[in-house]
């Protein structure tokens, strides 16, 4: 495949579904989030995530805020204690830690029980910083802005902006991860091939964007696409159904998640 893709270019790799299929054979996904006052961001990537194609969603809140979830979404299994987070990581998960928080030092506990090399790992937000103390064999995904990369490598914002491709592969090599570099032109690499997507514009500039992203990229993780192609067809469909709303102004992150499941299934 092409340096630079768009949507049409990838959207053959969405995994198929057959008739016979059942939840299981859709994904299991845990998202770990939602710090007091940010519970907004874990549903939004819990919504993404389901109206992908994901089968089962768990959430471990960690505002610890069960039945506010409950209320919205039934569906949802909704964790808050650490012994059940446990015993739902012993299975084959994808994992999604990171929408809605803030802290990383308030997550220690937390993040040493996701250490385990048989999981899909999606890291985003304060959870990125887990891969400067840890080391993963099962290549985690990342999703920093420009901030939490330049966070990662210590340097200055400015240089991750003027070098975005460079950086990018320098965060893949340093940690073993496929890093997604979110931006005009968002960038995934996973230290050898640099793919960068055509599609996408201002209209995401907007809170829970990248929640949805996560969202997504582990929605597509779970039902058995791989690392790579997960976030090819995340990042894309992601910016193509911003694009193409022609909201310049105003678009939310609820009605973006609408468009991506009417894109999806088009």
């Amino acid at each position: 495949m092409n340096k630079f893709f768009n949507y049409t270019d990838v959207k053959e790799l969405i995994p198929k579904k057959p008739h016979t299929a059942n939840k299981y054979d859709f994904g299991n996904i845990l998202l770990i989030g939602g710090e007091p006052g940010f519970d907004g961001a874990i549903m939004l990537s819990a919504e993404s995530a389901s109206k992908s194609g994901a089968g089962i969603i768990n959430i471990f809140s960690l505002s610890g805020n069960v039945q506010n979830i409950l209320e919205k979404r039934p569906e949802y299994m909704v964790l808050s204690k650490v012994d059940d987070l446990k015993r739902l990581i012993e299975k084959k998960i994808t994992i999604i830690a990171g929408p809605g928080t803030s802290n990383y030092s308030k997550l220690n506990e937390i993040l040493e029980i996701i250490h385990n090399d048989e999981t899909n790992l999606i890291l985003d937000a304060a959870c990125i910083e887990i891969i400067k103390s840890n080391k993963f064999n099962n290549l985690p995904i990342i999703t920093p802005h420009e901030g939490e990369a330049a966070k990662l490598l210590e340097i200055n914002v400015e240089e991750i902006s003027n070098k975005r491709e460079y950086y990018a592969q320098k965060i893949s090599d340093k940690f073993s991860v496929i890093t997604v570099l979110k931006g005009y032109e968002t960038i995934i690499t996973d230290g050898n091939k640099i793919y960068i997507c055509k599609d996408g514009d201002s209209s995401l500039a907007f809170a829970g964007s990248g929640d949805i992203l996560a969202g997504l990229i582990g929605s597509f993780l779970a039902q058995g696409a791989k690392r790579i192609d997960s976030c090819l067809l995340g990042v894309s469909l992601h910016a193509y159904s911003a694009t193409n709303s022609k909201l310049k102004r105003g678009l939310t992150a609820n009605e973006l998640i609408d468009l991506i499941r009417k894109n999806l299934n088009q």
